[in-house]
């Protein structure tokens, strides 16, 4: 069996609507492989104690199998932090969140048989300081990689990063800022 390994491509006119951030992964076809998906409810970040919820999926083509995710959560500036947790309800054993100040790195250790579908969970963000004083930078890496399950002679692997910035304001409303894809 031939494997051929492919960088995805981002849409870059990334959907949004409402709360609902998504940005499509295409293959070098234009044909769209996976989505990477985030929502913040409401549009608004705060609970009243500086924490919020986000709720992040991977969307792929039936076909593919989803073998890793990771994500970063950080903010550029100093003075400010960033925690983040697992919600109860999200399952799962297989993953691992290292929180690091400004930086938070989750890391899906082995999808198993959850890579089969569409992949999602909650979390829970603390963001510092908190009130905010002024506008706060969330910046949001992730690196996907994927492969076709009905490959017989070609079978196709994909990878994608890509980075999405939201700016939160003193009165927790959340903008997307900016999209990148490399």
């Amino acid at each position: 069996m031939y494997t051929n390994r492919e960088e995805l491509t981002g849409n870059a006119a990334s959907f949004h609507s409402g709360s609902w951030y998504s940005l499509s992964l295409n293959n070098s076809q234009g044909v769209r492989i996976a989505s990477v998906d985030v929502l913040f409810p409401s549009g608004v970040l705060a609970t009243g104690s500086g924490r919020a919820t986000m709720m992040v999926s991977v969307w792929h083509e039936d076909g593919t199998h989803l073998d890793s995710f990771d994500l970063t959560l950080s903010s550029p500036f100093a003075g400010t932090s960033l925690d983040a947790w697992l919600l109860p309800q999200s399952g799962g054993d297989s993953m691992q969140i290292t929180n690091w100040g400004t930086k938070t790195v989750i890391h899906f250790v082995n999808l198993d048989f959850y890579g089969v579908g569409t992949v999602g969970y909650d979390l829970l963000l603390q963001l510092f300081p908190y009130p905010l004083p002024s506008n706060y930078q969330l910046n949001l890496d992730a690196s996907i990689l994927l492969h076709e399950t009905n490959g017989f002679v070609v079978r196709h692997s994909y990878a994608a990063q890509l980075s999405e910035e939201y700016t939160v304001s003193p009165n927790w409303n959340i903008t997307l800022s900016r999209v990148g894809i490399q």
